[in-house]
């Protein structure tokens, strides 16, 4: 860890990063501006607010209507995965929708979707976005054990990334409250 931290593992990406704000916006985006001068870096719509955004058009000319984006506060942590050491970024919707996603952060200046993950309790249909963007719908019931996100409500917990023991192997995981 000590090796990517101070940079010489991530090709000096990790020691010579900006320092950065990330902000969810009801504009339905996370924000990364550069904390040295304001300058906004990316933004990142996660793929289970798009359809919302058909709910801010109005009726009225010249006004449009506000919608709950990204609510949630982005939490940020670096963690071991596909031998190598990469900071990722996790956040929920809170009033936004019953979703979190994830991006992968180590490269600041160039983010990458990791996966969303949102749980539609009308039609009781799980959706996942894979990070190539495809998304893959479960019927609550038939989605495999990794995929079971029936009870998954209103994202307002940020979550907690620690590693535990799971069936014998030391994993990592994001923990949500209830």
């Amino acid at each position: 860890y000590r090796s990517f931290a101070e940079g010489s593992s991530c090709g000096g990406l990790c020691a010579e990063r900006d320092n950065v704000v990330l902000v969810g916006s009801n504009g339905g985006m996370l924000h990364a501006f550069d904390l040295s001068d304001g300058t906004e870096l990316w933004g990142f719509i996660p793929p289970s607010v798009i359809p919302n955004f058909k709910d801010v058009i109005s009726i009225d000319a010249g006004t449009s209507n506000s919608i709950f984006g990204v609510d949630g506060s982005p939490i940020v942590k670096d963690i071991y995965y596909d031998d190598a050491w990469h900071t990722i970024l996790i956040s929920g919707l809170r009033q936004g929708g019953k979703s979190y996603f994830v991006l992968d952060i180590t490269d600041i200046q160039n983010p990458s979707h990791l996966f969303t993950i949102a749980h539609n309790s009308v039609t009781d249909v799980i959706s996942l976005w894979q990070a190539d963007g495809a998304r893959v719908d479960y019927d609550v019931g038939s989605a495999p054990a990794e995929y079971d996100y029936a009870r998954l409500g209103e994202s307002w917990s940020a979550p907690v990334i620690m590693r535990m023991e799971i069936d014998e192997a030391d994993r990592w995981v994001a923990l949500i409250a209830g």
